[in-house]
């Protein structure tokens, strides 16, 4: 599988692939025969299209998409990743740019710890190395002459002086650290979880469209040779499967056979790995791996026992959309001692993909002493931050008369039975928001008990009955006991001044947004009256750049009770410039970031039922507040760090995350999490929506 221009403004991968599709289509030589004959070759020719029109990095949603392979939030990825899973392919590249001169990838330590490893290295080293020579053989002497005439004219990562003609940088073999394949987010790492030997393709010189600095001869003759880069790297990639076909699948199946025989995993053992692993100096060298344990199963409980069921139905698809066997426990059973409930799913981790399940459900683990940089991310967990409960069950004997596999989640929604007064419904997933947001946009008169449920009149129940199916969410009996107090909730106007990301989820969940800035009131596009309430995470909504008219009308929303939700740097830096809450925070380091054991206030409108865990990173925490500002949420004290990279984190034991209060009249929260990160943590999503429908 060959994937090409997945950042939008790295063209000449497709170029490449185009070239050699056409060599593959019409040549009549016989080796290019045998390799038609002897395999399936896929091609992505474009996996960012609106990106590669528009010059940009990311799609049209502004989603970086090789940062998206775990939680599959794009369209674009959904189709990859369906291919991926389709194929499980020998061999996989995926064609970026720019580094100087020519990054073949295996990558720098951490790796994986859900990996064969040993099965991978070997095989990707080697191919590493022929798509080496291949280039240094087919192009190494015009990089040199550009080189010598111009500069590189690409990143160069570190500190390290190429020779003339330049080798490639392998960095498994080159670098330290910081080029790693920790994180299932980049597509030939989740690749790697289907048994594939991935790599990511770096061709060497930089972006020759977007750069004013070359005359059009010189840009023309940048993307020759970025194109002439990517075509022996696709071609040596070809030939390496071509010539190892059989090895290739024996080391396939030997890794999937590990899985279903519950073998435990290995160190690498192939002496050239060994040999050229980066680097001596290096106590965690680039040889070295995490040896997982895997537990026997995963379960995840069906009603009693589950925290929301819809998130758990979800979170049980997108395992079986990404090629994980689920069963189904048709009666109740015993596993080691622990009784597993009729209906249960049960993730069997004696299975192919036993790696792909353990990295979606476990929490990871915390690899700050092993190492001090991190190219991205360094946690994720669909188990932990999805919503669901997963438990995971260590060790025992599985009952497989009780089991049985399933190829979709069940439906869960429903409607309590009878001409009810009042229907119930708690918010506690992605698919209850949207639930609620749907009942608002047709108009039935919704409320909010104080303890957070939502109160839905009997005279809706065609409408429920249609949310309950299109959702899959369970709307119970409400007792007149419990509504009393409730509040309408309307459906909110929210002015947003955010990423693309948190912006993406917040439109996922049903609220009606518009783009908001201080330059959009000072000329009129937009009143203080058509907003209910304002997320704000960036600072392009400044209040204080606001005109004296605005800033007016500013005070006066406030006072009329309206709502306000910060989140990060932006989200602090307003509520400070608009004179809202009184917090201090402290900072985190900027490139920490991982998962964090959490206590909630059980009696905060914003977190009483919000997950034991969240997510975090540039990392924001309140060391003191004001009387009247509410600790809703704060880090456990002691190891609250549970997965991910974090220098420094025992300063931030015990302290506070999510505050809010009444200031100015308005309803005020302020997060220093990241629950909308990426759109990944589903399972916070509802301490969002709760803070925007919270009045105080």
């Amino acid at each position: 599988l060959i994937n090409n221009n997945i950042h939008g403004n790295e063209w000449e991968g497709t170029d490449a692939s185009l070239d050699v599709l056409e060599e593959l289509a019409f040549s009549t030589e016989a080796d290019v025969l045998e390799i038609l004959d002897r395999h399936v070759l896929a091609f992505v020719v474009t996996m960012n299209p609106d990106g590669r029109v528009a010059g940009t990095r990311g799609n049209h949603n502004g989603f970086d998409m090789n940062r998206d392979f775990v939680t599959v939030s794009q369209p674009e990825v959904r189709a990859v990743r369906d291919q991926v899973v389709r194929y499980s392919p020998l061999t996989m590249l995926d064609m970026h740019g720019y580094v100087w001169p020519t990054l073949i990838e295996p990558t720098t330590g951490p790796h994986g710890d859900n990996y064969e490893y040993d099965l991978y290295i070997p095989k990707a080293l080697r191919n590493g190395l022929a798509m080496e020579a291949r280039v240094i053989g087919d192009v190494g002497a015009d990089l040199a002459a550009w080189a010598g005439e111009t500069g590189p004219g690409g990143t160069i990562p570190g500190n390290v002086t190429w020779p003339t003609p330049p080798q490639s940088l392998i960095p498994f073999r080159d670098l330290d650290e910081g080029w790693d394949d920790w994180p299932p987010i980049f597509t030939p790492m989740y690749g790697m979880y289907h048994g594939s030997i991935g790599h990511t393709i770096e061709i060497p010189l930089g972006r020759p469209n977007n750069d004013s600095r070359w005359t059009p001869e010189l840009r023309e003759r940048r993307a020759d040779i970025n194109t002439r880069v990517g075509i022996a790297a696709i071609e040596a990639n070809i030939d390496y499967a071509t010539e190892n076909q059989e090895d290739l699948l024996a080391n396939q199946l030997e890794w999937f056979r590990r899985g279903v025989d519950g073998e435990s995993a290995r160190p690498i053992d192939d002496p050239l790995s060994l040999d050229l692993a980066c680097c001596e100096s290096n106590e965690q060298a680039n040889a070295n791996t995490f040896l997982q344990e895997y537990p026997r199963a995963y379960v995840v409980p069906v009603g009693s026992g589950q925290r929301d069921d819809a998130a758990a139905a979800r979170l049980v698809q997108f395992m079986i959309d990404n090629d994980v066997v689920v069963h189904r426990a048709w009666r109740p059973f015993s596993l080691n001692g622990q009784n597993v409930a009729a209906g249960s799913y049960v993730v069997d981790m004696h299975q192919s993909k036993r790696g792909l399940a353990n990295m979606l459900l476990e929490v990871g683990r915390d690899v700050t002493q092993e190492f001090n940089t991190m190219y991205d991310i360094s946690a994720w967990s669909h188990g932990y931050l999805w919503g669901a409960t997963v438990n995971r069950l260590a060790q025992g004997s599985l009952d497989a008369r009780a089991l049985r596999p399933v190829t979709t989640a069940s439906p869960t929604g429903s409607v309590a039975p009878g001409n009810l007064r009042t229907y119930g419904l708690v918010a506690t997933s992605i698919a209850a928001i949207q639930a609620v947001n749907f009942l608002l946009d047709n108009g039935v008169a919704v409320s909010r008990t104080p303890d957070g449920t939502f109160a839905v009149p009997g005279s809706a129940r065609p409408l429920v009955r249609e949310a309950a199916d299109t959702f899959g969410v369970a709307f119970t009996n409400l007792p007149p006991a419990q509504s009393r107090g409730a509040t309408p909730v309307s459906k909110l106007r929210v002015g947003v001044s955010a990423p693309f990301d948190e912006v993406f989820a917040l439109k996922r969940m049903g609220f009606d947004l518009t783009a908001v800035t201080h330059t959009g009131f000072n000329d009129g596009s937009y009143q203080f009256g058509d907003f209910d309430a304002f997320f704000v995470s960036t600072t392009a909504f400044n209040p204080l750049n606001l005109n004296a008219a605005q800033q007016a009308a500013f005070g006066d929303w406030l006072a009329d009770g309206g709502t306000v939700v910060g989140r990060g740097g932006g989200g602090t830096t307003f509520n400070t410039r608009a004179g809202l809450l009184d917090a201090t925070f402290a900072l985190g380091r900027s490139d920490a970031n991982g998962i964090v054991a959490v206590e909630n206030d059980p009696a905060s409108p914003i977190t009483s039922r919000s997950l034991p865990s969240s997510f975090v990173t540039a990392p924001r925490y309140f060391t003191s507040v004001g009387a009247g500002v509410r600790v809703d949420q704060r880090l456990e004290d002691g190891a609250f760090f549970l997965a991910g990279h974090w220098v420094g984190q025992e300063a931030a034991a015990g302290q506070a995350v999510v505050v809010s209060g009444q200031a100015r009249g308005a309803n005020v929260t302020l997060f220093g999490t990241e629950p909308l990160y990426r759109t990944h943590p589903e399972g916070l999503y509802e301490q969002v929506a709760n803070a925007l429908w919270w009045k105080g």
